[in-house]
């Protein structure tokens, strides 16, 4: 078995087992649904030097599924990978924290689907306490920037707008919207998970396909086929679940693009193609810090998930262990850079198709800083 494909078979064992076979002694024809070609570029992008990381015990876990239909085309399970068959997989088995990508998921989505708000929603980024508690929520740069609209809250990736958003739709009810789309909201959690919670890329990239495929979810899938020697065949394309409505991912896509134009992410843009993301880091927490206090001002784990028409990818970078370094310098924009790379040869030989606007969502000039539409121009 190649070192390169190992993460992805890895995953092809463990979802063998889940659908009751024994892919060690049952003698089993199994259909994947690997794209070598992908695969193969995912692996050397980590280990060739093409995209900087701070030094060589950063690590790298990542996803690429097709949105239309659910299949993992390619996985990476970490890079300088040790020859240990089947090792640790950190696109699937390192649930960190999500920072900030969990946004478009558990907060702004549910809040357009239920609450009815327009991507110029007002929202105020002021000083906030989190109820029952004295902890205040900060931004990344300490500053509360007043009184903005979603589509530049998520733009900017502030903190205070995402957290009072999923105030308004409720934790309960965001935690069942993102559950639909195999993400797991622990029941004890509180409205901090609106700005990080535990997921893998797996998980995210799954997610953000349903936005990239008009609402519809599939469940991720590393296996299309298993034939038995008697001749049985299970196929097991899955059909896609309907998770949210088509206006909503259309709208959640808009602003989503905005992040790589002129937001958080614009170090992930791409050439000429239509394309949506999301930044996400994740800060130390005052204990690690004790430990290791000149990791102040860096972050502990740093994400990028984007996706087009074609593909969805999900990326996390980060360290194993506390000791082995922090994310500076030239690895600062290693997730951001990584996915540019990827996705740009995924979608040289892919039809570069923008979204197409549903006939329930109206596009209207608005006056900045309210939700007032721009009054027409009448001519004399």
């Amino acid at each position: 078995m190649r070192k390169v494909d190992d993460p992805y078979i890895k995953e092809v064992i463990n979802e063998v087992k889940e659908k009751g076979f024994n892919p060690y002694n049952d003698n089993l024809k199994i259909t994947i649904n690997i794209n070598q070609h992908i695969q193969q570029k995912l692996y050397d992008l980590a280990n060739n030097g093409e995209v900087p990381f701070t030094n060589d015990k950063m690590q790298i876990g990542a996803t690429i599924i097709d949105p239309n239909n659910g299949h993992v085309v390619a996985i990476l399970g970490g890079r300088k990978l040790p020859a240990v068959q089947l090792g640790l997989n950190r696109a699937v088995q390192t649930a960190r924290s999500t920072g900030s990508t969990i946004k478009p998921v558990l907060d702004y989505a549910p809040a357009i689907e239920y609450l009815k708000w327009s991507t110029s929603h007002i929202i105020n980024d002021s000083k906030y306490i989190y109820p029952g508690t004295k902890i205040q929520l900060y931004d990344w740069d300490n500053v509360y920037q007043g009184k903005m609209s979603i589509r530049r809250a998520l733009e900017q990736s502030r903190n205070v707008p995402a957290v009072k958003t999923l105030k308004k739709v409720g934790l309960a009810r965001a935690s069942l919207f993102v559950r639909k789309m195999g993400i797991n909201i622990p029941s004890d959690s509180g409205l901090s998970v609106g700005i990080g919670a535990n997921a893998s890329t797996l998980q995210m990239a799954s997610a953000y396909a349903a936005f990239a495929n008009n609402g519809r979810y599939y469940k991720p899938q590393f296996v299309s086929k298993i034939e038995t020697p008697d001749g049985i065949t299970r196929n097991y394309d899955s059909s896609s679940t309907k998770v949210m409505k088509e206006s909503t991912a259309y709208m959640i896509t808009d602003m989503l693009k905005g992040v790589l134009t002129r937001g958080s992410g614009t170090m992930a843009k791409c050439d000429n193609i239509y394309e949506a993301g999301k930044t996400g880091t994740v800060k130390y927490s005052d204990e690690d810090l004790v430990k290791f206090p000149s990791y102040a001002h860096t972050p502990k784990d740093s994400w990028f998930i984007g996706y087009t028409k074609a593909y969805s990818i999900g990326i996390w970078t980060g360290y194993d262990n506390l000791k082995d370094g922090t994310i500076s310098g030239i690895g600062e924009n290693s997730a951001q850079l990584f996915y540019k790379k990827m996705m740009t040869y995924l979608m040289k030989n892919k039809a570069n198709s923008n979204w197409k606007k549903p006939s329930t969502v109206v596009r209207c000039r608005i006056v900045n800083g309210t939700e007032r539409k721009v009054a027409p121009k009448h001519s004399k």
